[in-house]
């Protein structure tokens, strides 16, 4: 199996899809996140960096669990994400 790539612009475009995808605007998930629509929309471009910290917070704004989000990647099988669930 080939190693993932893993770059802050592919996880940007794959915040955004699923921002898309739940019908919300970045000014919404900005103001749900406590910061600001520019850094959104720098984050969905990937010319940003930002702390999983933040990715956690915005998937639970999404209403998306972190496997349901890494396996846009096709990431199965290369390491565990059960540590990451969410307990409700």
């Amino acid at each position: 199996m080939p190693k993932p790539t893993y770059t802050r612009q592919n996880v940007g475009a794959a915040l955004r899809k699923v921002r898309i995808e739940k019908g919300l605007k970045q000014a919404y998930v900005a103001m749900k996140a406590g910061t600001s629509k520019e850094l959104i929309s720098k984050m969905e471009n990937g010319k940003c960096d930002f702390r999983m910290c933040r990715l956690n917070q915005l998937l639970q704004i999404y209403d998306c669990t972190p496997i349901d989000f890494w396996n846009l990647f096709d990431y199965s099988g290369f390491f565990n994400l059960e540590p990451w669930v969410m307990a409700d």
